[in-house]
């Protein structure tokens, strides 16, 4: 008996031994378990969150490349103003300009009608009559005036 009972302990001391194992064994199963299903989120989140980073440097590539497109566009505007700007008088030639007309002053020329006055008072003045002749002279004095008239106006309407 003795045998028995040493063998009775033995085996209660293995079977504890193994309960404890046993425990031991379900503690780190559900250790592990935790720790997968927190792998497991953190993986979800770092997706969710590359995901998020793709779509923003997405969009900031977009706005980079329109505000590239807009810096294009006000650099030919600009270069299309400064044509524009160069096609300008200058105040040097402006200055010039200015001398010249008033050096021919265009408010002492003289009208169409002014000149048919002065031409009847000289005419009358030394006593000379129209006559046949005269008048023909007068006429044709008359039409080159026009005739000038005509193509002055029509090369400001050219203009």
């Amino acid at each position: 008996m003795p045998e028995e009972d040493k063998q009775n302990t033995q085996n209660m001391n293995l079977a504890k031994g193994m309960a404890q194992l046993n425990a031991r064994l379900r503690i780190l199963e559900e250790t592990i378990s935790n720790t997968r299903d927190k792998v497991e989120i953190l993986n979800d989140t770092l997706m969710k969150n590359k995901r998020a980073l793709e779509d923003e440097m997405k969009d900031i590539n977009i706005k980079t490349d329109e505000s590239f497109k807009e810096i294009d566009n006000m650099k030919n505007i600009m270069r299309q103003m400064i044509k524009q700007l160069e096609s300008f008088a200058t105040k040097r030639e402006v200055l010039v300009l200015q001398k010249y007309v008033d050096l021919f002053d265009p408010i002492k020329f003289i009208s169409k009608e002014e000149i048919e006055e002065l031409i009847d008072i000289k005419l009358s003045d030394k006593g000379i009559g129209f006559g046949e002749s005269g008048i023909k002279r007068a006429d044709n004095i008359l039409k080159k005036i026009e005739g000038i008239e005509k193509m002055n106006l029509k090369k400001e309407d050219d203009e």
